[in-house]
């Protein structure tokens, strides 16, 4: 500083005629030095022929020295200025260096109009132009230090913090800027402590502690805004925890005013890759070289044989006084960095009152100052003057203030490496922050940076930079759910497949909505939902190859069926079978296999409807044909136990009538629904877990329910008059098949029901479908009618239609026949004749044969309404009962109705046995 006021006094364009002098104090880093300096500044106290010098080099300079020594007063007239009575004995402050030191100052200062301008000050806290109005300082206050160490974290991505803090206003006015600005950026803060200024080694290991807890933090960063004895501290405590390059310390510039490893050459381990913050301030040369040339000349400094001793590895021979410094051997040292910014705040009182004295002395006939400049420098507009001062910096670019006296923020970053070149630890420049910058991005890394965390798995493997994060970033198709303690702490869980997420992934939403059938699939960032192409169920499946053959065998089987029926249609076995209804059972065969066919087809509405009828519609052809076959069979053989009057309805136009009127019931339910719920194709997803869209046929569950209960009561009711028909004699087993046929159709529709109305895929919905059509169809084929192919072809005529005395006796007795004849053999229908009964007059009864039929004593208990014959009169008897009977006619007792379409025909109502030696029973 005393090297820029000779300067200046030696400049005649600046402050002409006028020259500037100084005090100069030091105030031992503490508060209390600073107060009492201060004091002794006021005009009351004011000294006006000692000045005290400091190594420091500063006007008015309280700022902490690098050897901590006394004050000491140096008389010599090179540095006293000619004060008189009238003059003001101190017109201005430069420092002090620490934010506290410099409040202790202003407060003082402030109600004498004294203003005061710093130079490392940087509390936001001296930014408060009502408590402090004659504060100024060319530095930036606290909140742009704030600034660079945020872009910093920005830079590398680190989102998780520490921070520790001095319990000063230097430290707490940063504490309080980061968390304000941290939280508009998403910056989180792990471990907080506002430590003690005099704080033990307990309150340091428990902080250090505290950070290495991964239960509380998983913190890689942690800002340090504390004056350099606490940065100390902080950094034995990690050497002493053994917490060896375990963070990366960011310091503030109460640690990066002070770049040299005196105070950290025993801590380097835990230091190592620190960055520090400090105010942007280059070096002179023109200062260095005039600084080192002092050391042979200069005797009035009462602390540079201290400096050069302690700095400069030199050998000093004698003390200061008017012989110099003599100085045997000496390594020069680096003059500070911050000799600049000294320079920069006594240049702008230099500016201030240059200006002042060409406004006020400007018509003055007196050189040098004024009456005007002595007035003005005694009242608050010196204080104005220097708030609009602007100038130009000898190294330090531009320098003016604003409003509230702060100087421009511009920073220099440094970070602690190993530099390979002199195999030492330094403290290298890497970057510079200028809050000036238009594009708002003021932080400039001029240099990569090395790294020396031990722990591998803290770096992120795609920047390659260390990672401070409190949760790694979750997947995708993850969301995030946030800690409510800390918003940089959340725990991932996994969205559903079919989800995506939103909300900044703090959500999941799902892609598919059933109710409005929208069925969408995430995309493969999970952000957005994305179309699905629908798939036909069943096209491009190995099943539907399975389902046409399927299809296709049981079809050709049932047209030979068919074929076979049409050409032996006029014999006994076929006839007895009633042809009719046989018609109506294969028609709902052949539509059962074609339904089936359908359920492979793309869908359509034409397709949907038919899907829908031809189940239902073919399952009842087939199973009200049986059940009204069973039902006939046993009102026959029932009535015949208890009356020779014939049934009604058992004639084939009835049976078929009662058949398709029975069908109709069906069909009037399925036209009812398709008039409610047209048919129509749809959208199905079955599985919100898969991307899997499919085109189906719609379909109400209420009809798919009725339509089930229809068809499980007809084969029910089959079941019913199977189980009774059960005994009826050995020529009519027909029943036993139809019995298989139904019981077994029973156990097809229960074990493929529950299975249809519970998946969720239209694939196996219709290949469920399908399968049941086929297997139940294929069951009536088999049970009802390829069992009379092969009695047709592969049981002879004499097994077929005789039968021995024992089996017919078994028959008899086994229906209530207790008096048959021993003897008794079958009665062909050609042999058979009807004759009138002679206890109902016009009625006809069968009871011989025109030829000699053996004893039939016992003949007429087959009917208990006929009257016994006389053993001696039989032959007479029968031939005379059967002379008016027509050849061909049998009433099997029954009596024959007015309405009766003729006699009963044996062989057209009453099948026999098919497959195996049988016997016919009249």
């Amino acid at each position: 500083m005393v090297y820029i006021i000779e300067r200046v006094n030696a400049n005649i364009t600046l402050l002409p005629n006028i020259s500037i002098g100084f005090d100069i104090y030091d105030s031992c880093s503490y508060d209390a030095v600073a107060l009492q300096a201060s004091l002794q500044m006021v005009p009351l106290v004011v000294s006006t022929s000692a000045s005290v010098v400091s190594r420091s080099g500063s006007v008015v300079n309280t700022s902490a020295s690098v050897v901590n020594t006394s004050a000491s007063v140096v008389g010599t007239s090179t540095f006293v200025c000619n004060i008189s009575e009238d003059s003001p004995s101190v017109i201005g402050m430069v420092g002090a260096q620490r934010s506290s030191s410099s409040m202790q100052a202003a407060l003082v200062l402030g109600r004498y109009q004294i203003p005061q301008v710093s130079f490392l000050s940087t509390s936001d806290e001296l930014s408060n132009v009502d408590r402090y109005p004659y504060f100024l300082r060319t530095v930036a206050p606290d909140r742009f230090q704030v600034r660079v160490m945020i872009d910093i974290l920005r830079h590398f991505e680190w989102k998780y913090v520490s921070f520790l803090n001095s319990d000063d206003s230097f430290g707490k006015s940063a504490q309080r800027a980061f968390r304000q600005q941290a939280e508009e950026l998403d910056i989180c803060l792990g471990i907080v402590r506002t430590i003690s200024l005099y704080a033990d080694h307990v309150t340091y290991d428990q902080v250090i502690f505290d950070l290495l807890n991964k239960s509380t933090t998983k913190t890689t960063v942690v800002l340090l805004f504390a004056q350099l004895e606490t940065v100390y501290g902080i950094l034995s405590a990690a050497t002493r925890a053994k917490a060896y390059r375990s963070f990366i310390w960011i310091g503030g510039d109460g640690w990066g005013n002070y770049n040299d490893l005196e105070g950290v050459q025993d801590y380097i381990n835990a230091a190592i890759g620190a960055f520090t913050v400090a105010p942007l301030s280059q070096t002179l040369p023109d200062y260095d070289a005039h600084f080192n040339t002092k050391v042979q000349d200069h005797h009035n400094n009462p602390w540079l044989e201290e400096f050069w001793a302690e700095y400069g590895n030199c050998s000093v021979k004698s003390s200061y006084g008017d012989e110099g410094i003599s100085i045997g051997w000496c390594d020069p040292p680096t003059s500070s960095v911050h000799e600049t910014l000294v320079m920069d705040s006594t240049l702008a009182f230099v500016y201030a009152l240059d200006r002042m004295h060409r406004d006020k002395c400007r018509n003055s006939t007196i050189s040098g100052v004024c009456e005007d400049l002595r007035n003005a420098l005694r009242s608050a507009e010196a204080l104005d003057y220097l708030l609009q001062t602007e100038f130009d910096s000898p190294a330090n670019g531009r320098i003016k203030f604003n409003e509230a006296g702060d100087g421009g923020g511009k920073y220099a970053v440094f970070n602690l490496q190993w530099k390979k070149d002199t195999n030492q630890y330094a403290f290298v420049r890497v970057g510079t922050w200028d809050g000036s910058a238009s594009d708002g991005e003021g932080l400039t890394l001029e240099m990569v940076i090395p790294w020396y965390l031990q722990d591998p798995n803290r770096f992120d493997t795609g920047t390659g930079f260390p990672k401070s994060i409190c949760s790694e970033a979750c997947e995708l198709g993850y969301k995030t759910s946030f800690s409510s303690e800390n918003p940089c702490c959340w725990t991932c869980t996994k969205c559903q497949s079919h989800e995506r997420t939103f909300m900044n992934g703090t959500a999941c939403e799902s892609c598919v909505d059933d109710d409005n059938e929208i069925y969408m699939w995430p995309s493969n960032d999970f952000t957005r939902c994305e179309e699905i192409k629908p798939v036909v169920n069943l096209r491009e499946n190995p099943w539907a190859s399975v389902m046409i053959v399927l299809s296709g065998l049981g079809m050709i089987f049932t047209v030979i069926l068919i074929i076979f029926y049409c050409v032996n249609r006029e014999k006994r076995l076929i006839k007895a079978s009633s042809r009719e209804l046989s018609c109506l059972i294969f028609t709902g065969i052949m539509l059962s296999y074609i339904t089936s066919m359908l359920y492979i087809l793309p869908p359509h509405p034409v397709i949907c409807a038919l899907v829908r009828l031809g189940p239902p519609i073919g399952n009842s052809l087939v199973y009200v044909s049986v059940a009204v076959k069973t039902i006939r069979l046993y009102r026959i053989f029932m009535a015949g136990k208890k009356s020779v009057k014939r049934p009604k309805f058992i004639s084939p136009t009835s049976q078929v009538s009662i058949t398709l009127g029975l069908c109709l019931v069906p069909i009037t339910w399925m036209t009812i629904w398709l008039i409610l719920v047209p048919p129509e194709v749809i959208l199905d997803m079955p599985d919100q877990l898969a991307p899997r869209v499919e085109r189906t046929c719609s379909q109400g569950l209420p009809e798919r329910i009725g339509t089930m209960i229809w068809d499980l009561v007809l084969v029910f009711v089959c079941c019913v008059y199977a189980f009774r028909t059960r005994k009826l004699p050995n020529n009519y087993k027909e029943s036993r098949f139809i019995a298989f046929c139904v019981f077994s159709t029973l156990l097809v529709l229960l074990a493929f029901s529950p299975t249809i109305f519970t998946t969720r895929e239209p694939f196996y919905r219709s290949v469920y479908s399908a399968l049941g059509l086929i297997v139940i169809a294929t069951v009536a084929n088999l049970c009802l009618f390829l069992i009379k192919f092969y009695a047709l072809y592969f049981v002879s005529e004499k097994d077929l239609v005789l039968s021995t005395s024992n089996e017919h006796r078994r028959s008899i007795e086994s229906n209530g026949i207790k008096h048959a004849s021993t003897d008794a053999a079958v009665i062909p229908k050609r042999d058979l004749l009807s004759i009138p009964d002679n206890n109902k007059p016009g009625k006809t009864s069968p009871v011989v044969s025109k030829r000699k039929v053996g004893v039939v004593s016992s003949f007429s208990s087959l009917n208990p309404h006929m009257p016994p014959l006389e053993s001696g009169s039989r032959e007479t008897e029968l031939q005379d009962r059967t002379g008016n009977a027509s050849e061909g006619d049998v009433n099997l007792g029954f009596e024959a109705d007015e309405d009766d379409e003729g006699a009963y025909d044996l062989d057209d109502e009453v099948g026999g046995v098919y497959c195996g030696p049988t016997e016919t029973i009249t």
